[in-house]
């Protein structure tokens, strides 16, 4: 005696959990935010213009789930995003401090008014200075996220503006100066620096050396027109190299003179 099946192929036997609606040309489907070690089973249909559906296909019962070693981290957001208008050229000025990943960072996303940027992760000293033309007199939203190889993504970082805003100089800043850098307790230097003209922020690169003189990847701070900082997590038995420059509304910075400490 046959035993009747009370389902077909190709038939949804309950509510999905997710529907995706996609029109792209590539065959293929990347699901994200799966739960490890949990069975899934997905179908496939096409839809016309005319709103009628085709057959839906499926994973002929082969289940798939995500696995359990796959990095589900997600990376800190960026810092410190600023953005600025140049009234000469047209331009918006975007700068941000890179994230930290447990892995590494693959990618970042940047959103200008909808119109979207991919960046590397990949940048000299730890901070992406990216420039978008844009017309005159409008509002803005600058949107920036870190995306991981394993396409884990940060919380998104936003700021607004707008291109009527009066711009700064076109000079360049000026070059930097370190007056001192001291010591603190609680793993705090403290750095301070002569004025920067003509600069809309500053920024601090300082570099951990090794033991065989070589410098590591910097940490990368902003600021508005001050003359210090304190910079913290300073190894007490380490050396560093830090130095100061200004950033203009144009992208033009001074010029890098380094110190130790």
């Amino acid at each position: 005696m046959k035993t009747k099946k009370n389902t077909k192929e190709g038939t949804i036997i309950a509510p999905p959990i997710r529907e995706v609606f996609y029109s792209g040309s590539e065959l293929s489907y990347t699901f994200n935010d799966l739960t490890p070690l949990k069975f899934y089973h997905v179908f496939v249909w096409g839809i016309n213009a005319y709103g009628t559906e085709g057959y839906r296909s499926f994973t002929n019962n082969t289940f798939m789930h995500a696995s359990p070693y796959a990095d589900q981290e997600k990376p800190t957001p960026p810092l410190h995003l600023t953005a600025s208008y140049s009234t000469m050229n047209g331009n918006l000025l975007v700068f941000f401090n890179l994230s930290s990943d447990n892995n590494k960072v693959d990618h970042y996303i940047v959103t200008i008014n909808d119109s979207v940027i991919r960046k590397n992760a990949s940048p000299i000293l730890g901070f992406h200075s990216i420039t978008h033309p844009l017309q005159r007199n409008i509002p803005y939203t600058v949107s920036v996220y870190a995306v991981d190889p394993d396409n884990n993504r940060s919380s998104v970082v936003s700021i607004h503006g707008t291109t009527s805003d009066e711009d700064t100089q076109d000079s360049p800043p000026t070059d930097s100066y370190v007056l001192q850098a001291k010591r603190t307790e609680n793993n705090t230097a403290q750095l301070t620096w002569g004025y920067i003209h003509n600069a809309r922020y500053l920024c601090i690169a300082y570099y951990l050396i090794t033991e065989n003189g070589e410098i590591e990847q910097p940490l990368v701070h902003t600021a508005g027109k001050s003359i210090g900082v304190d910079l913290h997590n300073i190894q007490p038995d380490k050396k560093y190299k830090v130095a100061v420059i200004g950033v203009n509304s144009y992208g033009n910075t001074g010029t890098l003179k380094f110190i130790e400490f």
